[in-house]
């Protein structure tokens, strides 16, 4: 239904026909063209009759009242509290998940570095050395070793200690140059000029164990602090790396075996060859 307003507008009665739509359109069209009658009012009042009579011809279809949505309730203090403690949790869990984010990211890094990196690279090396010096030194402990005649030169009975094999140990002196480290009962029995029997092993020529004659007794000993003294103990320690290797992982075992393979490696095998001419002795065996 055409609204009364339109009808007001071209000053027509809601029977009009056509014919007189059309010839009120003309009239009130004449009277206030802006060409005709310039001004704010009249080009606001001929837009409305043109508006009507394209209505009213049926030129235009009747517009439709605009539905005015009803305003929001208004909210209380208790709903606005409510609101803004669901925008800090919000933006806490989202602080959260970005920073759990960043450590697994951080986390990744890692154990990519010491799963792929150079230093893994670098790990695997000194785990292939400490592997060949563990198996030498199995090999060296089981293998026939060697007689040797030597004596004692030296004791100092005041210089005890407790030792890794024997509970108290005294430093003593060959006629070779080397100081060993021996048990303490044999300050009683050892005397200067005394020929000793030596047992050197194979491979590294380390002194494996020594035998005093007394008479038709025969005392046999190893020396404490010293390789094949404290045997398994050195050959287990440079086993480590291979531990570290089988166990390789996303775990707290591995990283520890892994930080200790790459930073007391290199300096472990370094002191091990490098002292008592180890790596010549090596060399002189191959």
């Amino acid at each position: 239904m055409i609204p009364e307003k339109y009808y007001r507008i071209l000053g027509v009665p809601r029977n009009a026909s056509q014919e007189e739509i059309k010839q009120a359109f003309r009239k009130q069209a004449l009277k206030h063209h802006p060409d005709r009658n310039p001004g704010e009012n009249n080009t606001q009042k001929f837009i409305a009759i043109k508006e009507a009579y394209e209505i009213l011809s049926g030129q235009k279809p009747v517009p439709r009242p605009k539905r005015v949505s009803p305003p929001p309730p208004a909210k209380n203090r208790e709903e606005i509290i409510q609101e803004e403690i669901e925008r800090r949790r919000k933006r806490a869990r989202e602080q959260f998940e970005k920073k759990v984010r960043a450590k697994k990211a951080e986390e990744e890094a890692y154990i990519r570095k010491i799963t792929q990196g150079k230093p893994y690279k670098l790990f695997r090396v000194i785990m292939l050395l400490s592997l060949f010096t563990s198996v030498l030194l199995f090999v060296d402990r089981f293998l026939p070793g060697k007689q040797q005649k030597a004596e004692f030169t030296h004791m100092n009975t005041m210089s005890v200690k407790g030792g890794m094999r024997f509970h108290h140990i005294i430093p003593a002196r060959l006629n070779t140059g080397e100081s060993i480290w021996i048990n303490e009962k044999f300050q009683y029995t050892i005397r200067f000029g005394k020929e000793v029997l030596i047992e050197r092993s194979r491979i590294f020529k380390e002194i494996k164990q020594f035998s005093i004659r007394e008479g038709s007794l025969q005392e046999v000993s190893v020396t404490d602090f010293s390789v094949f003294g404290s045997f398994p103990f050195i050959p287990l320690l440079f086993l480590i790396p291979l531990i570290a290797f089988l166990v390789k992982g996303r775990n707290m075992l591995y990283s520890l075996l892994f930080h200790s393979s790459l930073y007391l490696g290199i300096p472990g095998l370094l002191i091990f060859y490098l002292s008592g001419e180890r790596l010549l002795q090596l060399f002189t065996f191959i």
